[in-house]
């Protein structure tokens, strides 16, 4: 089997991938195992979750696979984007977000994605990715 290692950029998408080639052919999978990943917020995003008033809004979201979700604070306190539940953290994604601001994440499995404010453990959400 021959390995290849290399990295991209297509449409915002970057990863390091491993190629291995067998019976003519190739499989590409991610060297990572994280399957979500910070990315600097376009102007236009899938979806997008406001925090204000204690709540994440909407508190589900569904998406397509490789679609951007941007968190906007606009509360008066810090908040937190952590995956998982308050019992069983995944540890995907944590993220901060200061009163006023926004952060994005792109998703590139599909699957569920729980999670809550590590802050305030009362604020809970999802994300579905199809």
């Amino acid at each position: 089997m021959k390995w290849m290692s290399f990295c991209l950029l297509i449409i915002g998408l970057t990863g390091c991938y491993e190629t291995r080639e067998r019976y003519g052919g190739s499989s590409i999978s991610p060297i990572s195992t994280n399957d979500v990943f910070e990315v600097t917020c376009p102007s236009l995003t899938a979806g997008e979750v406001v925090i204000t008033g204690g709540v994440f809004s909407p508190s589900t979201e569904t998406i397509l696979q490789y679609d951007v979700v941007k968190w906007n604070n606009t509360d008066t306190v810090s908040h937190t984007v952590t995956s998982g539940t308050t019992s069983a953290r995944s540890d995907v994604f944590d993220i901060v977000l200061s009163p006023g601001q926004q952060r994005c994440l792109r998703f590139l499995r599909t699957r569920n994605y729980p999670y809550f404010d590590s802050l305030y453990t009362e604020i809970r959400g999802e994300i579905s990715v199809r």
